[in-house]
């Protein structure tokens, strides 16, 4: 509730009018002219003059009083006799009503239930200028009525024409100092007094330098004030005087004085930006005060008379004081009259009578803003149109194709990066790994016209060249769970199969799911003489061009196929394992062989996946990720390793015509029989062959600039790099870019904050933002090669300048100049 004392001065009295609420007032009370109040004020400043010498204004004469001995027992006398005058005068029985509707309107204040100790303040208007000098802060009304609740005075100029402003600053509070004219006075204790406010707030000092030119000086000043990251408490301290029609001067420098009404257009940009709050800390406030309340301001805290500068010191010391103590600006004010009136009386009579608070009715008091870790996250809620940007990036981050594509251009700028700082060469595989491709070629020249199913023959074939080669670990990434129409065929590459076994052949046949929640067999059994899965592992083919398959550590691996890559693995480091008691392939055996693995690798009690690195299961995280249609933490096929550093291919006519790079062994080798990217390759026709990744077509075009430029990649060669990231436990895992956003929406509004206290250009602000992108750019691409990590880039640094280049924008051009005064 708002109540205001409108006090005006009529030809033959003085008019009180008492408004409150909505509406509520009380009839005019007319009391008589204070003549006698007037005349002990004016003895009173002749006093005051008289004993304060040296002050931060410009004093024109205002009386003589002949000198004494004693100046300070006369300005003692002086304020006695005006305090007992002003009182008398506000206790005429013709304000009985009056003070008793301010009782009643107290008393329903203490009745009111607030988080702080209820007070009420009633808003004072004088006019004219002769009552405002008055020290109405001195009433003390609420001592005379005997209310529990306290009564302050805060002062209302008569005209407030602007609009109260709404804007309110975000983030630590920001004070900026103005010291004027410094011609008579020290103003190390003002810096002092300010400096003390470092911990809650960033201080900006400014001011006039010998030698300054004036036009540099003025503009200096606008460009402080109109900071586009706005100031919470703007300070003036030096000389400053009274000029009705100019709203006060303030004396920045010598014989240089700039109106109120001057800086009234840069004030209202503040006023935009967030300043509701000045303190004058200068002599002769009154026009001051009443100007900025009328151009917009809350709340103007100014010394009413000429000011000594010991005395003005010693205010702004405990001023800020109760400030930093977390006060509003009226508790400070009176605080620091208190320490004037009771702590520094005898040093600075009369002092405690100066200050005053203007302020604009119905506004909030302006206290400094506490920045705990609650301020801190609200700091981190966005604007509507920030809001809308980040819910697009976040909606972006959760679409497949979009995260595919991502990850394509990624691994394609990953491969560029490979190549240009020389780290080509990535982690080498123990083992050999060797791709027989039955591609076209092959196709024409064994005269195979329909390759779907693949001719068994023609793969028996290849399964003894393999065998003569040496290879003890080879996979067969064609479907063969159903007959042939020739059986010959069936009998053919069984045989092949009995051959290699005998000669200690670990093999991976293909198996796929079936609509039945089974999987097909991996060769028809009536052609062995021993059930087909214990001597051979059936392996899952499926496959994605982009994520790695992953291994279910809690499922059966005799129930549920494992990968086929992670079984070409496996078995590469069961074969090379020299203990009598490691499972070996054979027809004699009595349990299936990938249950005699998994038994052998737990018989330590770790388990049957412990061989591998823990990036190749199922993370938790992963599978809640499979329920919002997610792969986080699913690691990724790295393409930007080029494809010669993992494995070699060997068309499959060349092997069969003994051209595939002469005689070598391939004892050592992983081998795998796989299709070559003929059209018809895949359970389906065509689906084997995938969209060639850009960073394989990167480095196919570098390494062979004048080799036609191919189009897919086959479920082989996928295959290959994941046996290859397994073997060399070179699992790179992508931060979901969901992840990554939220950290940037922490690192977006902590660069604010950060950026905020400085002060930069628009030219090098967007230079801060490119340089920034560009180094975690780069981080996050040799993050890749040294941690196996994927770090996003381009969402989360959208994600930055969604936050950050509204700020960018508000700056100037070009660079102010520095406004910072030396310490």
């Amino acid at each position: 509730m708002t109540v205001r004392l409108d006090i005006r001065q009529q030809p033959h009295c003085c008019e009180f009018r008492l408004t409150w609420g909505e509406g509520q007032q009380l009839p005019p009370i007319p009391l008589p002219l204070p003549t006698l109040v007037l005349g002990a004020y004016e003895q009173w400043q002749r006093a005051y003059l008289n004993f304060y010498r040296t002050f931060r204004g410009r004093v024109v004469g205002v009386g003589s009083l002949s000198e004494v001995d004693d100046r300070r027992a006369q300005l003692v006398k002086a304020e006695a006799d005006l305090l007992s005058e002003f009182h008398q005068w506000l206790r005429s029985p013709k304000l009985s009503d009056l003070r008793g509707q301010i009782a009643q309107l107290a008393k329903a204040r203490s009745l009111q239930i607030t988080p702080e100790p209820a007070s009420l303040t009633i808003f004072l208007t004088c006019h004219p200028i002769e009552l405002e000098r008055l020290p109405w802060e001195a009433w003390e009304i609420g001592q005379e009525l005997g209310t529990v609740t306290a009564i302050r005075v805060a002062r209302a100029p008569d005209q407030i024409r602007a609009q109260p402003v709404k804007a309110k600053r975000q983030g630590r509070n920001r004070v900026l100092v103005i010291l004027g004219d410094d011609t008579g006075l020290d103003f190390k204790a003002d810096r002092e007094a300010v400096q003390g406010l470092g911990a809650i707030a960033d201080i900006h000092f400014m001011g006039w330098q010998p030698g300054q030119d004036s036009a540099a000086l003025l503009t200096q000043v606008t460009a402080a004030v109109t900071d586009p990251r706005g100031w919470d408490l703007l300070l003036f301290a030096g000389h400053s005087n009274e000029a009705m029609t100019s709203g006060g001067e303030l004396a920045i420098a010598p014989n240089l004085a700039l109106s109120v009404n001057e800086l009234a257009p840069a004030l209202a940009v503040a006023q935009q930006q967030g300043l509701q709050f000045a303190l004058f800390n200068s002599c002769s406030g009154l026009d001051i005060a009443k100007s900025l309340i009328d151009f917009g301001f809350n709340q103007v805290a100014i010394l009413r008379e000429p000011i000594h500068n010991r005395v003005a010191q010693e205010f702004l010391v405990q001023f800020l004081r109760a400030m930093a103590q977390d006060k509003d600006v009226h508790e400070a004010l009176i605080a620091a009259s208190q320490a004037l009136k009771l702590e520094k009386n005898l040093t600075f009579p009369s002092s405690a009578l100066v200050p005053s608070l203007f302020c604009r009715p119905g506004q909030p008091l302006f206290r400094f803003r506490k920045f705990g870790w609650r301020e801190w996250l609200r700091q981190l809620r966005p604007t509507r149109r920030q809001a809308l940007a980040l819910a697009g990036v976040v909606g972006l981050s959760l679409l497949l194709p979009v995260q595919s594509r991502l990850l394509e251009q990624r691994s394609w700028s990953q491969a560029i990066y490979r190549r240009l700082s020389s780290q080509v060469t990535g982690p080498v595989s123990p083992r050999p790994i060797t791709l027989v491709q039955i591609d076209e070629a092959s196709l024409v020249k064994a005269g195979i016209s329909s390759p779907n199913p693949m001719d068994r023959a023609y793969l028996a074939a290849l399964i003894d060249q393999i065998n003569q080669r040496g290879a003890r670990v080879v996979g067969v990434d064609y479907v063969l769970d159903r007959p042939a129409p020739d059986g010959s065929d069936d009998q053919a590459i069984a045989a092949a199969l009995q051959r290699s076994v005998a000669q200690g052949t670990w093999f991976t046949l293909a198996t796929i799911p079936t609509d039945y929640d089974a999987w097909s067999p991996i060769l028809p059994d009536e052609k062995f003489p021993s059930p087909l899965p214990h001597w051979a592992l059936p392996g899952d083919i499926r496959a994605s061009e982009v994520y790695v398959s992953l291994v279910n550590p809690w499922a059966d691996p005799a129930q549920t196929p494992l990968p086929f890559a992670y079984l070409l693995a496996l078995a590469a480091k069961l074969e090379a394992d020299p203990a009598a008691v490691a499972p070996r392939p054979s027809f004699e055996n009595s349990s299936p062989l990938i249950s005699q693995a998994v038994d052998y690798l737990e018989a330590d009690g770790t388990s049957h996946t412990a061989w591998s690195s823990a990036r190749s299961r199922y993370h938790p995280i992963t599978l809640l990720g499979y329920w919002v249609k997610q792969y986080w933490l699913q690691p990724i096929v790295d393409f930007s390793m080029p494809p010669d550093q993992v494995y070699q291919t060997v068309p499959a006519w060349q092997l069969l015509e003994g051209a595939a790079a002469g005689n070598r062994s391939w004892q050592n080798h992983i081998v795998m029989l796989v299709p070559g990217g003929y059209g018809e390759a895949g359970v389906l026709p065509g689906q084997d062959n995938w969209p060639i990744p850009a960073a394989v077509r990167h480095w196919r075009f570098w390494q062979a600039p004048s080799a036609p430029a191919p189009s897919t990649i086959t479920g082989g060669e996928i295959h290959a790099y994941t046996v290859h990231h397994l073997l060399t436990q070179h699992l790179v895992v992508p931060i979901p870019d969901l992840w990554a956003i939220g950290v940037a929406i922490l690192v977006g509004q902590g660069a604010v904050l950060a950026l905020q206290r400085r002060s930069l250009s628009r030219r090098q602000g967007y230079g801060l933002l490119v340089g920034a992108t560009a180094a975690y750019g780069l981080l996050s691409l040799q993050l890749y090669i040294s941690a196996a990590v994927l770090v996003p880039w381009l969402l989360p640094s959208a994600t930055v300048w969604i936050y950050a280049l509204p700020m960018v924008n508000r700056w100037k051009p070009n660079k102010p100049k520095s406004f910072a005064a030396p310490a």
